[in-house]
């Protein structure tokens, strides 16, 4: 009790509090080149990847991205956040539901 997945709006405030800067969530030791993380926000992400057992039961993406499920879904498939190494930006697409993502709680 007291916790929760991300929802739209936390989304939402999360891009403005970054300024969609992907590098203010990645820990200091993740991302390369203009992906560099910074870690002013204190979030710490890790660039974990995914597992994906469509492929082979295999982790798949890391040290290259990091993705984090929200509560936004549909049948088959839902909305994560994606952060790339090589990159500053924060993605908030759809993906499959059958790859695990991580997550992040917020706590209520």
């Amino acid at each position: 009790n007291g916790w929760r997945l991300p929802n739209n709006i936390d989304i939402d405030l999360l891009k403005k509090f970054t300024k969609n800067s992907s590098n203010k969530l990645k820990a200091t030791t993740q991302g390369s080149g203009t992906g560099s993380g910074t870690n002013v926000s204190g979030f710490s992400m890790l660039l974990s990847g995914y597992y994906d057992d469509e492929i082979g039961d295999t982790f798949k993406d890391i040290y290259v991205a990091a993705y984090l499920w929200t509560t936004r879904a549909q049948i088959s498939k839902a909305y994560a956040i994606n952060l790339l190494a090589t990159d500053n930006d924060i993605y908030y697409e759809v993906f499959n539901k059958n790859q695990a993502f991580s997550i992040r709680c917020i706590k209520e």
